[in-house]
């Protein structure tokens, strides 16, 4: 998954390089909010699911006895 893809499928660019400082800083800024609107916020969904999984995991292995486990 692309965070912010820079050409078309086609392979037709997206952006416009910026001729200065401020253009710079201005695509890096929208960039940025692209980023926290888009793959920062399925990152953070996905690590908290991960982490829900194994806290659910870790208490059932928690209630378990060795002694009735067999193999």
């Amino acid at each position: 998954m692309d965070a912010v893809r820079p050409v078309t499928f086609g392979y037709l660019p997206v952006y416009v390089e910026p001729a200065d400082e401020a253009g710079w800083n201005a695509l890096g800024s929208a960039l940025a909010v692209a980023g926290a609107l888009g793959v920062d916020r399925y990152e953070a969904v996905r690590d908290d699911l991960v982490q829900r999984v194994i806290d659910a995991k870790l208490r059932k292995l928690a209630v378990l006895d060795p002694a009735a486990c067999t193999v």
